[in-house]
C-alpha cells in the first residue's frame, strides 16, 4: 500500500520534475519556519536530579587523571634520560676528556642512575 503510493509519487515526479522541485522547496520552507518557531518560543527547562552515581564518575575521572599524570611523568623521565644519553655519547666520542668533561660525565652517569632507579624501583 505505502510502496504503491511511493511508486506513483516517484512516477509523477519523473513525468513532471517541477512538482518535485515545489515539494522540495515547501519542505525547506517548513523546516526553516519550524526552526525559527522552535528557538523563538520560550523553552521550559526541567531541573534534572543529580546523577546517582556521581561519586563513581569522580573516581573514574580521578583515576584517569592520575594515569595521565603518571604517563606524562614517565614520558618526561624518558625524555630526560635520552638527553643525558646524548650528553654521555658526545663526551665518550671525544678523543680525550678534560677534568671538566670527566666531572660532567660522572654527573650525567649519576643522573642516569637516579632516573633508572625512579623508573625501575625494584
Amino acid at each position: 500500500m505505502i510502496i504503491d503510493r511511493l511508486r506513483r509519487l516517484i512516477d509523477s515526479f519523473q513525468k513532471n520534475p517541477k512538482n518535485a522541485f515545489y515539494v522540495m522547496a515547501a519542505i525547506m520552507i517548513l523546516s526553516f519556519v519550524w526552526n525559527i518557531a522552535h528557538y523563538a518560543l520560550p523553552q521550559k527547562k526541567e531541573q534534572l536530579p543529580p546523577p546517582e552515581h556521581s561519586y563513581k564518575n569522580q573516581s573514574l575521572i580521578g583515576g584517569f587523571s592520575n594515569e595521565i599524570s603518571n604517563l606524562t611523568n614517565t614520558s618526561a623521565e624518558i625524555f630526560s634520560s635520552m638527553q643525558i644519553k646524548k650528553e654521555i655519547d658526545a663526551l665518550l666520542n671525544k678523543d680525550s676528556l678534560s677534568r671538566e668533561d670527566s666531572l660532567t660525565l660522572m654527573k650525567a652517569i649519576e643522573r642516569m642512575e637516579k632516573l633508572d632507579t625512579s623508573l625501575n624501583p625494584n
